[in-house]
């Protein structure tokens, strides 16, 4: 899969070398799910399969709740099913507290 340039925005940390050999999907998955605009979020319902998208969303851990329920309303998912809404979210800052 070719990964567009304006969703290389959101995986900066990753070389783009290794971008278009990327094997894990949830790893872009919860890129976009966290810091996608709608841009990259309508590319990513083009790219990847509804339960591929949803099945990401359910059991990621580094989705913010407010990420994680826009992609419940979104995806109609029973927010009850939902990793990060059913447990509490840590930020970088708060695990060194």
């Amino acid at each position: 899969m070719v990964v567009p340039k304006h969703i290389k925005t959101f995986i900066w940390d990753t070389p783009k070398e290794n971008l278009e050999s990327l094997k894990n999907p949830r790893f872009i998955i919860e890129r976009i799910a966290e810091y996608g605009d709608f841009t990259a979020i309508n590319w990513l319902k083009s790219s990847y399969a509804p339960e591929e998208i949803i099945s990401s969303v359910q059991s990621s851990r580094y989705l913010s709740p407010k990420s994680a329920n826009f992609f419940a309303l979104l995806f109609q998912i029973p927010k009850s099913s939902i990793f990060a809404l059913n447990h509490p979210f840590k930020n970088k800052a708060e695990r060194f507290n």
